[in-house]
């Protein structure tokens, strides 16, 4: 995890684009280095740009400045290129959510990662960093993740059965044991339940 005192020294190297260069909290900037750092990362820099503050500010549930992000590019010793074009790939990622766990302001503002979201931003899933887990199939007996319990939590407590597994797109579609009709998730929204 980044330090203050290497934040602190970033900010020194930054070649800021614009003149004010607001930063709410250390905090904002591992958001952003975690997201840059969850990225496949390209030789040459993105030709169209992204708006890649706000997708890290829906991803890590709180304000994030362009600044942030610039200061958090800096920081890593493989992102190359100015904000927006960095060296990253086009097919974003989507990082998951453990790297959040140790970030006390992650979350913190409201702002919710959503399914449309996710569907329409990201082609790519970062994988659990759990080794041991489980690929999703059909049949696969499932409880709500974390993010899907922070996402519908109505739901937060409830488990199924995945029924169909689509080999082109993020959602899988589930029945939950006391539902009489299926439900389409996204994939990050469901854990496999360990025997």
């Amino acid at each position: 995890m980044l330090t203050a005192q290497q934040i602190t020294e970033a900010k020194k190297h930054v070649r800021y684009q614009r003149q004010v260069n607001a930063h709410e909290h250390d905090d904002c900037i591992k958001i952003a280095y975690e997201w840059l750092d969850a990225q496949t990362k390209t030789k040459a820099p993105l030709k169209r740009s992204h708006p890649i503050k706000h997708i890290i500010e829906q991803w890590g549930g709180r304000y994030i400045s362009s600044s942030d992000v610039e200061v958090a590019a800096v920081l890593h010793p493989r992102i190359k290129g100015r904000y927006p074009y960095f060296n990253i790939s086009s097919h974003l990622t989507l990082p998951h959510a453990d790297r959040l766990a140790e970030i006390p302001e992650a979350r913190g503002q409201g702002v919710e990662l959503t399914s449309d979201h996710v569907s329409q931003t990201y082609s790519r899933i970062e994988a659990s960093p759990d080794s041991r887990k489980i690929a999703i199939l059909a049949g696969t007996r499932f409880k709500m993740s974390g993010l899907g319990a922070l996402q519908y939590p109505d739901l937060a407590h409830k488990s199924g059965t995945v029924i169909l597994v689509r080999l082109r797109s993020t959602g899988v579609t589930v029945l939950f044991d006391d539902a009489r009709t299926p439900t389409v998730l996204h994939q990050i929204f469901i854990s496999p339940l360990s025997d």
